[in-house]
């Protein structure tokens, strides 16, 4: 366990920061959609597939947005979008991947995220209007048949990929202070069991323990509108 103790109540932020709320439909829900598919249809020309393999144009991507990390690409094709990262959580909130204003947002990693940690968070809107944008698709997942049929996933760098397998499914309250989704390790081995016994207990689907090793990534979005319940998908990285 690499964080000191004495580091953990900084990272822990208080659960009154609700990053992620669900788009609701509204008048201009169609043109909001169109939108982001167009930008969404924009970042795939940059996007190489030869033989089931996915190959991000990293200088290209960075052209359109400097602040494009990695891709994020399903095996089963569920979802296959880019992800950023700011300095402010709030910015990709409500802005497209190409920078214009839009209520669909971006991917983003939490602003506190380094790749070297032993937990990390990617965040992404839910649209109630259209399940097939953004983390919507995640919402398919708290079924078994769906959640073994998509259960692999990669996150595309410019100097590697990193290949991670989902292990759960919850709806974690974000307020609930004895279950944090927004940290960035664990101080013990104890607290480390202990926090995996409490996602075993409450999950909504729940297949195997990760190794010890593994670096894990939560996939976060909105359970409802408006409300501070949270749907996590919990992977751990294939390789140590």
């Amino acid at each position: 366990m690499r964080r000191a103790a004495a580091a953990q109540a900084a990272l822990i932020l208080s659960a009154s920061l609700l990053f992620v709320s669900g788009v609701q439909k509204e008048a201009g829900d169609y043109r909001q959609a169109q939108k982001q598919r167009q930008v969404h249809e924009q970042t795939r020309l940059f996007l190489h597939e030869e033989e089931g393999r996915v190959s991000p144009d990293f200088a290209s991507l960075k052209e359109i947005n400097p602040e494009f990390v990695c891709w994020l690409s399903f095996e089963s094709g569920l979802i296959s979008l880019p992800c950023v990262q700011h300095s402010d959580n709030s910015r990709w909130l409500t802005h497209l991947f190409d920078g214009t204003p839009g209520d669909t947002g971006t991917l983003f990693f939490d602003t506190q995220c380094e790749r070297e940690d032993e937990v990390r968070i990617l965040y992404g809107h839910s649209v109630f209007y259209e399940p097939s944008l953004m983390f919507t698709p995640l919402h398919t997942l708290k079924t078994e048949e769906a959640f073994f049929a998509n259960r692999k996933f990669s996150l595309l760098y410019e100097d590697e990929s990193e290949e991670y397998e989902i292990f759960a499914v919850a709806v974690v309250d974000e307020r609930d202070e004895s279950f944090p989704i927004r940290f960035r390790g664990f101080v013990t081995e104890e607290e480390h069991s202990g926090w995996l016994g409490r996602l075993k207990s409450s999950a909504l689907i729940y297949d195997e323990d990760p190794p010890e090793d593994r670096k894990l990534l939560i996939l976060q979005t909105c359970e409802e509108q408006e409300s501070a319940l949270r749907l996590c998908v919990f992977a751990y990285n294939l390789r140590a």
